[in-house]
C-alpha cells in the first residue's frame, strides 16, 4: 500500500517536470514563429495552429499539475506529526534529496529515510 502512496506523491513531481518541458517547448516555438513570420509571412497560419496546440497542451498539463498538487498536499496534511509532514513536503513538493532534508532538519540521512518510510506507512494505513 505504501507503494501506491509513493506513486501518487511521485506523480506530482513527474507532472511538474512535464509542464516545465512543455513550457520550454512553447517558448522555443514562439521564438521560432516570430523569426519565421518576420522572414516568411506566408507560413504564419501553419505556425499559428502549432502554437495553439502547444498552448493547449501546456494548459492541460498545468491543470493536471494543480490537481496533483492539491491531492498531494491533502495527503501530506493527513499526517499528525509535523516532522513527518515536513519531510514529505520537502521530498515531494520541493523535490529535495534526502541529504538536503537531513541538513535542513539536523538529522542524519539514514534517520530521515526511516522517518520517510514511517510517514509513507502512516499514510498507507490511513488510506
Amino acid at each position: 500500500m505504501s507503494q501506491d502512496i509513493r506513486t501518487r506523491l511521485g506523480a506530482y513531481a513527474a507532472t511538474r517536470r512535464c509542464l516545465q518541458i512543455r513550457l520550454e517547448q512553447l517558448r522555443t516555438a514562439k521564438q521560432l514563429a516570430e523569426r519565421v513570420c518576420s522572414t516568411a509571412p506566408d507560413t504564419a497560419p501553419d505556425l499559428g495552429s502549432h502554437l495553439q496546440d502547444l498552448t493547449a497542451r501546456c494548459t492541460e498539463t498545468a491543470a493536471d499539475l494543480y490537481n496533483c498538487m492539491e491531492a498531494v498536499e491533502c495527503l501530506i496534511h493527513e499526517l499528525t506529526a509535523p516532522l513527518l509532514r515536513e519531510i514529505l513536503e520537502r521530498r515531494y513538493l520541493r523535490e529535495e534529496s534526502f541529504r538536503q532534508i537531513a541538513a535542513a532538519t539536523h538529522y542524519s540521512e539514514g534517520h530521515v529515510r526511516r522517518l520517510h518510510r514511517t510517514a509513507l506507512a502512516e499514510l498507507a494505513a490511513k488510506n
